[in-house]
């Protein structure tokens, strides 16, 4: 079988010995010898789905011939409003949508992957939190989509927690994905959470209420002729005790 391909710097003369599972070609006069693709695999970094805009995903393709393996092939995408692809199989999501990423041989064999691009949704572990004086409580964004799962700790580009009162409540930001609220006083107070992933931005807020005064237990076992002292949090003006 003798195949003839043309392309813009000259003619191909392709001879196919199927028998040996072996290209011989000669290109604008010169021989070489290249081996059929039995198979290719392509695998990511992680799941097929990208979550937000300009944000990246690893893909890699291993090609499988006679006598061994290679990586050679040629990346692209379907669709570059949803997704493109570089050529050392580095995807970075442009829309929300779907679509296919190709892996191509030298000898046409094509491998396609499908990456999702979606909107994730994003809501806090708590909309509303009941505190008391120098009490502590995490607040957090919870990442989910379509598959139901839950990706609290997901790397966020950006995450900034910020209290409208901090007489009210004191932030204290923890790790990448939350952050420790402290109440300071009593009151009503919201903490405003921003996250950016990718190109976009995702507002959000938490209202909290600070209970106060109140003592530092709430009950006392004493025997006869013993003390304990009792003292009082959040003390604002003049408190007056009865029993």
């Amino acid at each position: 079988m003798r195949t003839v391909l043309k392309n813009i710097e000259g003619f191909y003369i392709i001879n196919i010995d199927h028998s040996e599972n072996l290209f011989v070609y000669h290109e604008n006069g010169r021989s070489n010898d290249r081996e059929k693709t039995k198979d290719i695999e392509i695998t990511g970094t992680g799941d097929k789905l990208i979550v937000g805009l300009e944000k990246t995903m690893q893909l890699n393709a291993k090609v499988t011939t006679a006598s061994g393996e290679n990586n050679e092939v040629t990346w692209a995408s379907e669709d570059e409003g949803v997704a493109i692809v570089n050529q050392n199989g580095l995807v970075t999501s442009v829309n929300m949508g779907t679509t296919n990423i190709t892996a191509t041989t030298w000898d046409g064999v094509v491998k396609k992957y499908e990456v999702v691009v979606q909107e994730p949704q994003i809501s806090l572990n708590k909309s509303f939190v009941k505190m008391r004086v120098n009490e502590k409580f995490t607040l957090k964004p919870v990442l989910t989509y379509d598959d139901g799962k839950d990706y609290t700790g997901y790397k966020w580009d950006e995450v900034l927690f910020i209290s409208r009162d901090e007489s009210v409540v004191r932030v204290t930001k923890s790790g990448d994905d939350k952050c420790i609220l402290k109440a300071a006083g009593r009151g009503n107070t919201v903490v405003d959470v921003t996250m950016k992933i990718g190109t976009r931005s995702y507002e959000m807020s938490c209202e909290v209420n600070v209970k106060g005064p109140y003592l530092n237990c709430s009950r006392c076992y004493l025997y006869i002729g013993n003390t304990q002292k009792v003292k009082v949090l959040d003390k604002k003006g003049t408190l007056k005790w009865s029993t």
